[in-house]
């Protein structure tokens, strides 16, 4: 394995533990859990409604970036 990959995991494995210390620290009413977090992502991905959603969300961004563009050109 190459040390960027190293440098990849290593990274992620930093941010989940700061995440648990945050939420250790916090509480579940302020900051959920990591692992509970991650497991409801992944089963909204099998949902139909998430992926209507992510559709709806990036024609929206490509019609924002059309018109900045534009803009942007105009001026």
């Amino acid at each position: 394995m190459k040390a960027q990959k190293y440098d990849a995991l290593l990274l992620l494995a930093g941010f989940l533990a700061c995440w648990e210390m945050v939420y250790l620290a916090a509480g579940p009413d302020v900051v959920s859990a990591p692992a509970a977090t991650i497991a409801r992502a992944l089963s909204l991905l099998h949902t139909e409604n998430f992926w209507r959603d992510a559709a709806s969300t990036g024609l929206a961004f490509a019609y924002a970036c059309l018109i900045g563009i534009a803009g942007g050109l105009l001026l």
